[in-house]
């Protein structure tokens, strides 16, 4: 008896929120290898948080305020393995003297300028590092942005024969599909840079996805923030207090928690219906569920312990096989 050959797998490796950490990137790589990936897509928010200024007090002794806490280096090599902990958290460090230290900290304008070249210099090893990794398997990498990043910053990153700037473009290199990709997210509470109504969210899917909506089983959205009323989009209610910080609200000794994502989203999803949705934004509502006819995967985020945290979907002649949310 014989059997015709099903034909082949394709896989995509997807991961989000990365949020500066070197480590979380590296493994998204060595996972893309692991799993024999056909494309990697790097969801939105590429940019760290946090920048560490290391005050050089003489030859061999530094110093740093890392979260309220004096850290004193004595050499080189004490120096070498903070930076490689800071670049895993996702943050960010220049060494100053005493007299540079004081001159940043009193100019906020400066030290934006500088936090911003840090996250565009990393962005830069990133993609370097990447084209070298994939290059041998052959494999893309689509970088979106997020809400967290500057325009400026995602507008640095720049295509490659491996690496990709997807960022509110429509990627065909995939075929059969045709994957929508968007970095910004509705209104949020913590008024980050990229940051759109859902009038305006509605009409950037409607235009990117109009043109490909004659077979929506070949369309995937690529949108950073999640669908509203979804458990991809669950996440502690904030409120500003009376000196503008914003606080957790509690509800029974419990965070009270709340739907934060997209109506346009879902309402984009019930209208195209692709066959499949990759989504991220609330790092803690890591899960997979179908709204209408299609697949909605947000992996969650764990940047800031150095874990990756994942999605494989498997792809068989142009239809999603199946998925598994992972950890590395």
């Amino acid at each position: 008896m014989f059997r015709k050959s099903s034909s082949e797998v394709k896989r995509i490796v997807y991961a989000t929120d990365l949020h500066g950490s070197t480590l979380v990137f590296k493994k998204l790589l060595n996972a893309a290898k692991i799993n024999k990936a056909s494309l990697v897509i790097m969801g939105g928010d590429v940019s760290g948080k946090i920048l560490f200024p290391i005050v050089q007090s003489n030859e061999n002794m530094y110093e740093v305020d890392y979260y309220g806490r004096k850290v004193t280096l004595h050499s080189e090599s004490e120096l070498s393995q903070f930076y490689t902990r800071l670049e895993s958290e996702g943050n960010y460090y220049k060494v100053l003297t005493k007299e540079e230290f004081s001159e940043l900290i009193a100019d906020e304008k400066k030290m934006n300028l500088v936090f911003r070249s840090l996250i565009i210099e990393r962005l830069k090893q990133w993609v370097e590092f990447a084209s070298k990794t994939l290059r041998d398997i052959n494999v893309p990498l689509l970088i979106s942005g997020g809400n967290d990043d500057e325009q400026i910053t995602v507008d640095s990153i720049t295509d490659n024969e491996i690496v990709k700037n997807v960022d509110n473009k429509v990627y065909l290199d995939f075929p059969p599909f045709s994957i929508i990709n968007i970095g910004f997210s509705n209104l949020t509470p913590f008024e980050t840079p990229r940051e759109k109504t859902e009038e305006e969210i509605a009409k950037l899917i409607d235009n990117l996805s109009e043109p490909y909506t004659r077979d929506p089983s070949h369309l995937i959205f690529n949108i950073h923030v999640p669908p509203y009323g979804s458990t991809l989009d669950l996440a502690p209610k904030l409120v500003k207090n009376e000196s503008g910080e914003l606080k957790m609200v509690m509800k029974g000794g419990q965070p009270e928690i709340i739907h934060t994502g997209s109506t346009s989203v879902n309402d984009a999803l019930l209208r195209y219906r692709p066959a499949l949705g990759l989504f991220g934004h609330i790092h803690e509502a890591r899960g997979a569920e179908k709204i209408g006819d299609t697949l909605c995967i947000n992996p969650g985020s764990s940047y800031g312990d150095g874990t990756l945290d994942y999605a494989v979907i498997n792809i068989r002649d142009g239809k999603i096989l199946s998925h598994q949310l992972m950890i590395g």
